[in-house]
């Protein structure tokens, strides 16, 4: 191999992987959608949002204003980069061994954290909501799908994206960027208060099933 071949290959590598670069920064079409219902024995609520490519701004069919094409580019960047998070979920939740001493919760500390992810997770039901009560979150930005559905819980973990699952936090605050106050589950999507606050007092949280 000469020294023009070799310039030759290094330059088409470079090419591919700035092309592979280039396929992951860009989504591949043109369009987003984002759907969100919650139900419960008292109401039912949906929310169902369109965007549509136009030039380089994304248009809401709904009059909710536009979404500029890096940003949309960034939303994608954000979601596909979720960290997984499971083992890290005690200390998203701020559920320290400090603030469970500070409680003074009748458990050893890893029954409590086993009730906590139980809650965290929609296995055991919190909040206050009694009967029937479900509620589901799903965007799709072209090949994309991001999902949680189950019982409304604080941040609504974990999400589905595509194959994979996580339960960081940056999800949920993703969706509620697209959302506006009043639409549907937009509480659930930020468990700050949930968690920092109301948890610890959650009658619902701590009986028994």
């Amino acid at each position: 191999m000469n020294a023009h071949s070799g310039a030759l290959l290094i330059l088409l590598a470079a090419c591919a992987a700035l092309g592979a670069s280039l396929r992951e920064e860009v989504p591949p079409g043109d369009q987003l959608e984002l759907h969100a219902s919650v139900s419960t024995t008292h109401y039912d609520e949906e929310t169902v949002l369109h965007w549509r490519r136009q030039g380089q701004l994304f248009v809401s069919l709904e009059g909710r204003g536009s979404l500029s094409f890096p940003e949309v580019r960034a939303l994608r960047r954000t979601l596909l980069s979720a960290p997984p998070g499971r083992d890290r979920l005690p200390a998203l939740l701020g559920l320290t061994p400090e603030a469970f001493r500070a409680h003074h919760i009748d458990l050893t500390y890893e029954q409590f954290l086993a009730r906590a992810e139980q809650v965290a997770t929609g296995a055991a039901p919190s909040g206050g909501l009694y009967g029937r009560a479900s509620a589901s979150f799903e965007l799709r930005l072209d090949d994309l799908r991001v999902s949680s559905q189950g019982w409304p819980r604080a941040y609504m973990l974990p999400w589905r994206i595509g194959p994979t699952e996580s339960y960081s936090p940056t999800v949920p605050a993703a969706f509620a960027a697209l959302l506006a106050p009043k639409d549907a589950g937009v509480p659930f999507l930020d468990g700050r208060r949930y968690w920092e606050e109301e948890f610890w007092t959650d009658g619902r949280a701590w009986r028994q099933p």
